[in-house]
């Protein structure tokens, strides 16, 4: 049996499965939902005989497939819609290699645990409410279950680790990282853009759809990336300045619609119960 690990670990790797019997080894099932105990199941579809389910599963365990990488994002899309950079579509259940989701996609993106100093560390699903507890901000919605995540501070114990107990590793599918991308022509001598490359998804149950070049989907048709074949270069009036290498390109966190309506709903209650105070003009 796999060893627990404390709740404020950070998420090393996120899943769908389409058994909850199924539930890979050392990963947590979200069966559940955190408000009002009810199935979580994601692919929600009615019908008179025996229909599909999905269910989310994330673990904390590490290093996982030979890599120390932490859960940095999750964004739920829109079927068709294609993954913001450094992120990579679930496509496929890890039991069964079916379609992961109907209508919405989950994508997520994973980063180096020595490169950041704060990861998602826990996720939850709602189904009653579209408040999320404290401490936890909306991801988005899937067929009716509300995803939430957690952000909070990678464990220093965790980070620069070599080694771990077989016990700490779950079998999961197996992801690669793609090389670091070629230095970009003009910028400084060679230096190579400030950020980090991309995480590519497992190579058979997460298919990834690249940002850049030829796109290929899980039906097998091919699509031409608008910006394939573009060369990014830097002015040359500004290749003399070397404080332009010490330039950190901020990044910009995303936000749901439901996040932002949550943030600024304003229900004036104030303003009406005022009105109610007032005299009557027939007074």
């Amino acid at each position: 049996m796999s060893q627990k690990l404390p709740n404020h670990y950070p998420i090393t790797a996120v899943c769908i499965v389409s058994d909850a019997q199924k539930c890979p080894p050392g990963y947590d099932l979200l069966l559940k939902s955190h408000d009002k105990r009810e199935d979580c199941d994601l692919w929600r579809e009615s019908g008179m005989f025996k229909r599909p389910s999905r269910y989310l599963c994330f673990t904390r365990a590490f290093p996982l497939n030979g890599r120390n990488d932490v859960l940095a994002g999750i964004q739920i899309l829109n079927e068709k819609d294609f993954p913001p950079t450094g992120y990579s579509l679930i496509e496929r259940t890890v039991d069964s290699s079916e379609k992961a989701s109907r209508k919405r996609t989950i994508c997520v993106k994973t980063t180096d645990r020595d490169s950041t100093s704060e990861a998602i560390n826990d996720i939850i699903l709602l189904t009653k409410t579209k408040r999320p507890p404290e401490g936890y901000s909306i991801v988005g919605d899937v067929n009716g279950v509300v995803i939430c995540m957690k952000l909070g501070k990678v464990p220093a114990e965790t980070q620069n680790f070599q080694h771990a107990s077989s016990a700490l590793q779950p079998q999961a599918p197996n992801i690669q990282r793609p090389a670091p991308p070629p230095p970009i022509a003009g910028y400084g001598n060679g230096v190579a853009l400030p950020y980090l490359a991309p995480v590519a998804a497992p190579r058979n149950d997460i298919l990834a759809r690249p940002a850049t070049g030829t796109i290929k989907r899980a039906d097998s048709t091919l699509a031409q990336n608008p910006l394939a074949d573009v060369v990014f270069q830097l002015n040359v009036k500004h290749q003399s300045n070397r404080s332009a290498l010490n330039f950190q390109i901020p990044e910009v966190l995303y936000r749901s619609l439901i996040d932002i309506e949550n943030e600024y709903n304003y229900s004036f209650t104030l303003e009406k119960s005022a009105v109610q105070r007032l005299p009557s003009c027939n007074e």
